[in-house]
């Protein structure tokens, strides 16, 4: 079973912070109380914020389900290099480019084919000056959708519980 990497979800986009295991490590004790973030001051500059008992933060796991080597053509075939793509995957990157994110392998395949903006595609991202085949790692993820946490401080012990979905 693969371990779950843990984000604040408003800190979530092209390039995310430090993961960390659970919520619980983005728990920074402070003077007079906690913030929600890191204890590194380059980090705590960007990020930090207060947090007191009663706050609910919404946070993402992301589950890095690995890597795939491939050759990828500019016609949209391929071949995998050993491993397989993973189902339960809904992100993709090519060589760690953010600028190449889709959200499965095949939409990643059907981009690369029709690119749909000639100035700026995946196609152009991967394939440079002409080429028309390279050889990439393919890294696969599973993004949760954000998920409330309630954060509390009981006998001095801060730590953050999933809120309980409500039933309807």
């Amino acid at each position: 079973m693969s371990e779950l990497d843990w984000y604040p979800a408003d800190w979530v986009d092209e390039s995310c912070p430090p993961a960390r295991p659970s919520p619980d490590g983005f728990i920074v004790p402070v003077t007079g109380g906690f913030e929600l973030g890191y204890a590194d001051p380059q980090m705590c500059e960007l990020h930090n914020q207060p947090l007191k008992p009663g706050d609910v933060i919404e946070f993402v796991s992301c589950d890095r389900l690995g890597d795939v080597e491939a050759t990828l053509r500019a016609d949209g075939s391929y071949q995998l290099h050993g491993g397989v793509i993973p189902p339960s995957h809904n992100v993709v990157l090519v060589d760690g480019d953010i600028d190449t994110l889709q959200g499965s392998f095949d939409e990643l395949i059907a981009a690369i084919k029709s690119p749909d903006d000639p100035d700026f595609s995946v196609r152009e991202m991967i394939f440079h000056q002409g080429e028309t085949e390279k050889r990439v790692t393919l890294q696969f993820a599973d993004w949760s959708d954000p998920k409330p946490f309630l954060f509390e401080v009981n006998n001095g012990v801060a730590a953050f519980s999933p809120v309980p979905a409500q039933k309807n």
